[in-house]
């Protein structure tokens, strides 16, 4: 794995000479494995300082589901959802990385005003807008692919992921604020189709785990791999929050991969996980 370099709103930046463990705040109420489990203030606190102790690299904070059949939410909504999480944060901590896991510009911009560090797009710049806030903030921006790919997931994966490069450069976007994601267990977001490869393909997912520096396009690869169904499918197991082995399988085989962040819902034991390899 090379050293990376994430950049911030706020000016700072990040020299990153490992793997970094990004843990996932959901601040939904729908979300596929822990919807509602910072509801309250209390627990949204012990929340954040528990992957604060546990070693979190990096807090991401969404306000939208993105599990299949989610519903979707207006900008407003999804505002007043992350807000009271970033300013949680920031109250606890002043220099945790905050990305915020978002596809619309205007939650974009009031989350980075508010103090988050960077931008996680999972529709790749789909919002005309977003990419005139990020390069405006000067921040990172993980874009995610998002559409259906054939047998053929690696080389697949590299072509979907040129044209998004692509696509970000020429909106203003500088290369070496991108990072990756290769959307795993999403099939064609546009079009509500996941179970269109890799979707719950177990060999697909983890073709693109092994293989992630084949299709990388020499950037900064995100795995986000955590209890996700195919996860489940790996082992028989069902209910999302039973899937911890599973997904720091997934973690560690990242990281043996060269995988430059993982994300996941388990901080604590993903770290203990690394510590060992």
């Amino acid at each position: 794995m090379s050293n990376f370099t994430l950049y911030f709103a706020d000016g700072k930046t990040l020299q990153a000479k490992k793997t970094l463990v990004m843990g996932i705040l959901n601040a939904t109420p729908d979300s596929f494995s822990d919807g509602g489990a910072i509801s309250d203030q209390t627990a949204l606190e012990a929340r954040i300082n528990s992957m604060l102790e546990a070693g979190a690299d990096i807090l991401d904070v969404g306000g939208e589901s993105t599990r299949p059949g989610h519903t979707k939410v207006d900008a407003e909504q999804e505002i007043d959802r992350i807000m009271p999480v970033i300013q949680a944060i920031r109250k606890i901590s002043s220099s945790i990385p905050i990305s915020v896991d978002t596809q619309k510009a205007s939650v974009a911009r009031r989350a980075l005003e508010a103090g988050a560090s960077f931008i996680n797009d999972i529709s790749s710049l789909s919002d005309p807008k977003m990419a005139e806030v990020v390069a405006e903030f000067g921040c990172s921006i993980i874009l995610m692919r998002n559409q259906a790919l054939s047998e053929d997931v690696i080389n697949d994966a590299k072509d979907q992921f040129k044209i998004i490069i692509d696509k970000a450069e020429k909106s203003g976007i500088n290369r070496d604020k991108i990072l990756l994601d290769p959307g795993l267990g999403f099939g064609d977001l546009a079009k509500g189709d996941y179970e269109s490869l890799p979707g719950s393909d177990s060999q697909a997912n983890l073709s693109l785990i092994k293989n992630l520096n084949e299709y990388s396009n020499g950037l900064p690869v995100v795995i986000g791999a955590s209890r996700k169904r195919f996860v489940g499918y790996m082992a028989g197991i069902e209910s999302a929050n039973q899937r911890l082995a599973g997904s720091l399988h997934t973690a560690v085989l990242a990281k043996q991969s060269g995988v430059s962040i993982v994300r996941v819902h388990d901080v604590k034991e993903t770290v203990q996980a690394f510590d060992f390899t």
